[in-house]
């Protein structure tokens, strides 16, 4: 896998118009030397040169383009992208600029924001909202706000879930579709689980219900996110969602089901992808190959 990964690590360079000069891969978050596409020799993680990163001098060389932009250029920006600029002076792209949005509110922002397409409070969701209008949004969801101040959505407010419980949750959450712990509870278990497995005997199933607590079980999972820096080896992603693979399945590997080499760090969207497209039966390395190599070209 390490020398699989090397591979995959120089041929990113090599896409990018730049050359690897390292011989080992460690990890997405490792800096290695490098030789920049414009000849000068620098270091940097595969993680931050996949997000389009490069050396000072191709920074310096970025940075003096952007400010170098007139203001007829970035007049017609705005325009094309349904604002309006209402500066007379441009600086440069750090500096806030007023402007009418799209939406005819008249607000602040950098021209770098701007071209990310971040808009005003108000395209962006962060506008307050009235109480009225957040009772509503529970109505729809047939659930009942039982506040009678709104205050901000990241306020805990007390409400009737559609289920009938009695919770509490912010307005930013309940927007994002949580609910209740006796929904959430629902909507995690049997078919409803991202790691269901339907290839399974019920006998087979009620084997391995709680085989994730065990401590043998516990102790190679972490060895396996301590291998990887705790980050996903297909999306980079760092962070606590992680999930522990066995690159040969545990259901027919029982003799290396714990082994350290048995195992790759994947976020939940990106375990749930690989079983989705391979299943659960007869996983191993030929398909984490395939699947590397197929996240690797969809993301350079």
């Amino acid at each position: 896998m390490i020398k699989l990964t090397l591979e995959l690590a120089e041929q990113c360079f090599k896409e990018g118009n730049c050359k690897l000069l390292e011989k080992k891969y460690i990890g997405a978050l490792h800096k290695m030397r490098y030789k920049c596409s414009c000849g000068n020799i620098s270091e940097i993680s595969l993680a931050n040169f996949k997000q389009g990163q490069r050396c000072k001098i191709c920074g310096h060389k970025r940075t003096s383009e952007k400010q170098a932009l007139t203001l007829e250029y970035v007049e017609q920006y705005f325009k094309d992208h349904g604002g309006e600029l209402l500066e007379k002076i441009y600086k440069n792209t750090n500096i806030k600029i007023r402007y009418r949005c799209s939406c005819g509110n008249i607000s602040k922002t950098t021209f770098s924001n701007f071209q990310q397409g971040k808009r005003c409070e108000k395209c962006g969701g962060r506008e307050k909202f009235t109480l009225e209008y957040v009772e509503q949004y529970f109505e729809k969801q047939k659930c009942k706000l039982l506040e009678k101040e709104y205050i901000n959505n990241s306020t805990k407010m007390k409400y009737r879930c559609s289920c009938g419980d009695i919770s509490k949750i912010t307005f930013n959450h309940f927007k994002k579709g949580q609910r209740c712990m006796k929904c959430a509870s629902k909507s995690r278990s049997g078919e409803n689980n991202h790691n269901y497995n339907s290839d399974l005997t019920d006998e087979e199933r009620e084997k391995n219900k709680n085989r994730t607590t065990k401590a043998p079980y516990r102790r190679w999972r972490l060895k396996i996110y301590k291998k990887n820096h705790f980050v996903c080896q297909k999306c980079f992603q760092k962070g606590k969602y992680l999930n522990a693979h066995h690159i040969a399945s545990w259901r027919n590997n029982k003799k290396i089901r714990l082994n350290k080499n048995n195992g790759i760090t994947f976020c939940e969207d990106c375990h749930k992808e690989y079983h989705k497209e391979y299943g659960y039966k007869n996983s191993n390395g030929q398909q984490l190959d395939k699947f590397l190599k197929g996240k690797k070209e969809n993301n350079v």
